[in-house]
């Protein structure tokens, strides 16, 4: 299943924690190639765990370190 930009903001305003700040314009769109048991696995894994996605996916993104301010 493969979810539109749109589905995915939709999913995003309405969840359910409205409480948790979260910042739209942060998004970035991200697009990775994993075949089918590593789909199988990511999915399996994903219904017992809620850090599976950010932990399987982790070496698949670049993550920018954000830069410290003095004050």
């Amino acid at each position: 299943m493969t979810w539109s930009s749109y589905q995915i903001l939709l999913f995003l305003l309405f969840s359910s924690r409205p409480n948790q700040a979260f910042f739209l314009s942060k998004l970035e769109e991200r697009v990775i190639h994993i075949g089918k048991n590593e789909g199988l696995s990511l999915l399996k894994a994903s219904l017992i765990s809620s850090a599976t996605l950010t932990t399987g996916l982790s070496p698949f993104l670049q993550f920018i370190k954000e830069e410290k301010f003095p004050n």
